[in-house]
């Protein structure tokens, strides 16, 4: 494992060894142990010699590593070692912990954040630090920054502090409240939400009928959230999550809530969609048709249809809200004809007839050709046989 580079009274040595390692080819080629100086000859037979100071030192590339590295203490005395550390820029965050297990000297941390082997962090990336207290000393805290600069960033001691304990944001009461009955398909749901500690946090209020708001760098205050064409008699459930996100917390705070809607009084079902179908319609062949609707109160529906030739069907259902309706019909002579739909819910409640589809009853299509071009020459000719032919 490699060893922080021992820094105490002899800095300008350090520095020194580090530049002429950092021209090295070699990424890991020599271990000097227990000598006070040693002669290196690299791959490219370049040779210096150097004071090696108190611990081993492996050889590898420096330049590009961009190593930051410091020491961490509490406050009122003692090395912070197990404190976890972490390193984060808008590039991406890199994390250690402080001492041998982290594999570094007591107190001592470092990370590489340059192209080998770091996450190519370039000079002048600016960077913060957080050193998180382990074992006896959770909530002790302590952070610095910095820059990218030359070929190491040396932090200096960062000091551990205790801090009270980081709250998670609370929640008040919702309005409508919890469990309400709503007679309304249109509301405003919202709830208050505040942080203890005056952070900003991050919220998002979820219904389970997919409508959702969201915010982020929220302060204290009601979060609301817009419900449109809610459905009779249905219950509904609210998810609230509030996240703050200071450094090391990540606190958060979550809660789901309930109200059902009941409208007042029964309301009929929507006006049903106007009726599709064969574009092309003989005499004596039976034909189908479709149409839709749905009801406020997701009561059943039921659907009569009008043919334009005298004839309505009777009431045909159930069927649930917002399921297609199929109805047939037979016509016995040709001429001009509208096909309507209503609907009624299982109540009784009616509908308006739909808008009529305009049709043309075609009782033989090559005579009609022939009347066609007749008519077409002769336009004002043969009113009555225009009028019995549905011209």
């Amino acid at each position: 494992m490699r060893k922080m580079w021992e820094k105490r009274n002899k800095s300008a040595l350090v520095v020194g060894l580090m530049m002429l390692v950092a021209l090295s080819s070699v990424t890991s080629a020599v271990t000097i142990k227990g000598q006070k100086s040693a002669t290196v000859d690299n791959d490219d037979n370049n040779v210096f010699t150097s004071d090696i100071v108190e611990q081993s030192v492996d050889q590898w590339i420096l330049s590009p590593a961009y190593p930051i590295f410091g020491t961490a203490a509490y406050y009122g005395g003692g090395v912070a070692d197990d404190a976890t550390v972490e390193v984060g820029s808008s590039i991406g965050f890199r994390s250690t912990i402080v001492g041998p297990a982290g594999g570094w000297d007591s107190g001592w941390w470092q990370v590489d954040v340059g192209d080998i082997p770091g996450p190519g962090w370039p000079e002048g990336t600016t960077f913060t630090v957080w050193i998180n207290g382990t074992g006896g000393h959770v909530g002790w805290k302590g952070s610095g920054s910095g820059t990218v600069d030359g070929i190491y960033c040396d932090m200096g001691q960062i000091v551990l502090y205790l801090l009270a304990p980081n709250n998670p944001p609370v929640f008040g009461s919702p309005t409508p409240s919890n469990g309400s009955i709503i007679n309304s398909a249109d509301i405003t749901w919202s709830i208050p939400i505040s942080d203890p500690d005056g952070d900003t946090f991050t919220w998002s209020i979820d219904c389970s009928n997919g409508q959702n708001n969201s915010g982020v760098d929220a302060t204290n205050g009601t979060k609301p959230l817009s419900l449109t064409d809610l459905t009779n008699n249905t219950n509904y459930t609210i998810w609230v999550i509030a996240t703050d996100p200071t450094p090391g917390s990540n606190t958060s705070t979550q809660g789901w809530f309930t109200f059902t809607v009941q409208l007042l009084g029964n309301l009929p079902p929507n006006i049903p969609q106007k009726p599709i179908g064969s574009t092309l319609i003989l005499p004596g062949i039976e034909y189908t048709f479709i149409t839709t609707t749905t009801d406020p109160d997701n009561d059943q529906v039921y659907y009569k249809w009008s043919w334009g030739d005298g004839a309505e069907s009777e009431w045909i259902g159930p069927y649930d809200s917002g399921i297609e309706c199929g109805a047939s019909h037979v016509w016995a002579f040709g001429g001009g004809i509208y096909i309507k739909v209503k609907a009624k819910d299982s109540h009784g409640a009616e509908t308006n007839w739909s808008e009529p589809t305009p049709y043309t009853i075609q009782k033989d299509i090559i005579r009609n050709k022939i009347l066609e071009l007749m008519f077409d020459r002769y336009p004002n000719a043969f009113p009555i046989l225009r009028h019995l032919m549905g011209y």
